[in-house]
């Protein structure tokens, strides 16, 4: 998702709304920076593996904040800030939407609004992130692939072709319940702070364990840099690929799909006609085969009594749905 630098604590809709729109210009530039810098890491990190290779402290960390940076994105900023789909105590839902503000998609009040735009828009003219690109200056299915994946995040595509200009959903009209959450607004506020601990914590953690200078450096660039665009892009592949390529089970008004692929290297996620479908329910996973990760998460912090009221759609809401 595209960087915010909005409203950061409860604020009066007014203020909100203002500070929302005056960002618009330094949020292209933030995200610039922070979808091209990991992107070029990424790229980069084939020759500088034959080169350098990669130390087992920066691969251990790498795979350890992959995952807690998934789950983060999954269960704190998705399932939990955007839809709502359980309640947490207070320590959680920062953990949470910290560990999600570790994937350099956004502050948490700006993806989640972002998302619950997305939703009822899904696939159509208003989407942020259709894969449905139409118009004369459309190049098709690999254009909309594109749009949806990444392009969205710095332009749109219209009738009179693409237009750069970042996307803006009305915080008091989709957030104002996350407004009114101090705990949120607090880690909102401190996004910056999060995303550079996230860069610099693996570099010094390798620093320290081995006391070399040169191997905080490879942590830097496989913890920080590239595990942020390793993660960037399998989130952003529900976006793109999920409205693409895949099982569509139940009735949804849009062309959100099933891809186990996803599923599997986001915890969950990618059973997308599932989430449009039951957007609420905090399993993603509605067959017994269809991994979830993220929903076995929320269940173990449940039994912990750290989550509530957890909702999933009763057998015949979902046999309601199923396609005919």
């Amino acid at each position: 998702m595209r960087m915010h630098l909005g409203s950061y604590g409860p604020a009066t809709a007014t203020g909100a709304v203002k500070l929302n729109r005056a960002a618009s210009t330094r949020e292209r530039v933030i995200t610039f920076v922070t979808v091209c810098v990991p992107g070029l890491a990424l790229l980069a990190s084939v020759p500088y593996a034959i080169y350098f290779g990669i130390r087992p402290v920066s691969l251990v960390l790498l795979v350890v904040l992959y995952c807690v940076t998934i789950a983060g994105v999954g269960i704190g900023y998705h399932r939990l800030a955007a839809h709502q789909s359980f309640k947490a105590s207070v320590a959680t839902r920062v953990l949470l939407a910290v560990a999600g503000s570790l994937a350099a998609q956004g502050p948490v009040l700006h993806w989640a609004s972002a998302h619950r735009h997305h939703h009822p828009t899904a696939d159509r003219p208003d989407d942020f992130h259709s894969p449905k690109v139409s118009g004369p200056h459309s190049f098709g299915r690999v254009a909309g692939l594109f749009h949806a994946h990444v392009g969205w995040l710095f332009g749109a595509y219209t009738e009179n072709g693409w237009v750069f200009r970042a996307p803006y959903a009305d915080w008091t009209r989709y957030i104002p319940d996350l407004l009114k959450d101090r705990a949120l607004c607090k880690v909102n506020k401190h996004y910056f702070d999060i995303l550079a601990a996230g860069l610099l914590g693996p570099a010094l953690v390798a620093g320290l364990i081995t006391l070399d200078p040169l191997a905080a450096v490879d942590a830097f660039f496989w913890a920080g840099l590239v595990r942020i665009a390793i993660v960037q892009n399998c989130t952003w592949s529900v976006n793109s690929v999920c409205h693409v390529w895949g099982t569509r089970p139940f009735r949804a008004r849009d062309l959100s799909a099933n891809n186990a692929l996803i599923a599997l290297i986001t915890f969950g996620e990618g059973w997308h006609n599932n989430h449009h479908a039951f957007p609420t329910s905090f399993r993603h996973g509605l067959r017994w085969w269809e991994f979830d990760l993220n929903a076995a998460i929320v269940l173990a912090l449940a039994r912990a009594r750290l989550a509530w009221d957890l909702r999933q759609p009763s057998p015949e809401h979902r046999l309601e749905l199923l396609a005919r």
